[in-house]
C-alpha cells in the first residue's frame, strides 16, 4: 500500500468554488448522533501500535488497523508504523466522510472518480467536519480555503441518502452552511 500525499491543492481541486449549492436546503429534522467520535485499536494489533491513530509510534509495527466511528458508519483504516504513523492509501465509498478521532476525510481526489481517506487539520489544511450535522444557514469557518465541504446522512436511521454540506465563505474566513438537495426528493 502507498502513503496517501496530504495536500490541500486536492481538497480545492475537489471543490470547485463555481459549483452552485442550495443556500438554505430542504427543512430536514436534525437528530444528534447517537455517540462520541472514537478510535479503537483492532484487537490483532502487533504491539508496537499506538492506543490512537493520532499518537507516535511507540514501536515499528508493520501495520496499525483501528475502527473508527466515522458519519457514515463505522470503517476500519490501516496505518503504517514504520516512520509514523502514516495512512496507509485506502478507498473510501462515502464523498466527505468524515472521523473525526483520526481526522480523516473521504476525499474525492482520482480523476477518475475514485476517493480516498486523507488525513485533514494540519496548518495548510481546512478543519474538521461537526460531528452533528450543522444547521442549513448557520455560521462556520473556513480558515483560508474559501470552502470546506462535509458528508451526512439525510436519515441516520434508514442510511438511504447521502448529502454533502459546504461552508462557503462569505466573509474573510466565515461562512455560511449550505447543503445540495439530495434530502429534497
Amino acid at each position: 500500500m502507498a502513503v496517501i500525499a496530504a495536500s490541500g491543492a486536492a481538497m480545492l481541486a475537489a471543490c470547485s468554488a463555481d459549483e452552485e449549492v442550495a443556500e438554505v436546503g430542504c427543512a430536514v429534522e436534525l437528530d444528534p448522533q447517537s455517540s462520541e467520535p472514537t478510535a479503537t485499536p483492532s484487537p490483532g494489533n502487533p504491539s508496537g501500535c499506538p492506543p490512537q491513530p493520532t499518537e507516535a509510534c511507540p514501536g515499528s509495527a508493520a501495520e496499525c488497523a483501528y475502527a473508527l466511528s466515522c458519519q457514515s458508519q463505522p470503517v476500519t483504516v490501516s496505518y503504517g508504523c514504520d516512520v509514523g504513523p502514516q495512512l496507509l492509501e485506502q478507498p473510501c465509498s462515502m464523498p466527505f466522510d468524515y472521523c473525526p478521532a483520526a481526522k480523516l476525510l473521504c476525499d474525492p481526489i482520482g480523476a477518475d472518480g475514485t476517493s480516498l481517506w486523507r488525513r485533514i487539520g494540519g496548518t495548510d489544511e481546512p478543519p474538521g467536519c461537526p460531528w452533528e450535522r450543522p444547521a442549513a444557514g448557520s455560521e462556520c469557518f473556513t480558515g483560508h480555503y474559501g470552502q470546506q465541504r462535509c458528508g451526512y446522512w439525510c436519515d441516520r436511521q434508514t442510511k438511504a441518502t447521502w448529502t454533502v454540506a459546504t461552508c462557503a465563505a462569505e466573509a474573510s474566513t466565515q461562512g455560511k452552511w449550505r447543503y445540495d438537495d439530495a434530502c429534497c426528493g
